[in-house]
């Protein structure tokens, strides 16, 4: 177990001595759930941590209570989850309150406001599979895009910079 941690260390690791210049997020104002308004430049002097997940995606499943913890624990941090589900609020609601989700979730769901938030993260932060995971340092720059299930030590070392 020791070992695929060292090496998903490593490959994230190696990920970030690739990357040349952090990206600048534009700001984006969206909606959660509980119908709570946001703009990412809420979270200005905070790392954020954007993961996109979905209800029927394993790795997503077994990351969540991850995420929630770190998202409990940190202080200097926040954690932001968008559903890639296209299901009623009300099934999503359900399912966050029996996995006891405690961070803001972005629904994909129907609606102007909804259709324009999701086509502008999409455009930000893109992504290929799922779950995928953007490290927004506290100056709003792109730092790091993980994809796969991401560990409480890749949380912490990517957010200690």
């Amino acid at each position: 177990m020791k070992t695929v941690r060292l090496l998903g260390l490593c490959c994230t690791l190696l990920w970030l001595s690739g990357c040349s210049q952090a990206a600048q997020v534009e700001e984006i104002m969206f909606e959660d759930l509980l119908g709570t308004q946001h703009k990412l430049s809420d979270y200005q002097g905070k790392w954020v941590v954007l993961n996109y997940w979905a209800t029927w995606c394993p790795p997503c499943l077994r990351e969540l209570p991850t995420l929630n913890d770190f998202h409990a624990m940190s202080e200097h941090a926040v954690v932001l989850g968008v559903n890639e589900d296209r299901i009623k609020n009300t099934a999503l609601s359900n399912f966050v309150q029996n996995h006891e989700i405690d961070y803001p979730i972005i629904p994909n769901s129907k609606g102007q406001q909804s259709k324009q938030t999701y086509r502008k993260l999409r455009q930000d932060f893109p992504f290929q599979g799922l779950p995928t995971t953007y490290i927004i340092d506290p100056k709003g720059e792109i730092v790091a895009r993980h994809s796969g299930e991401i560990s409480l030590q890749q949380l912490d070392f990517l957010t200690q910079k």
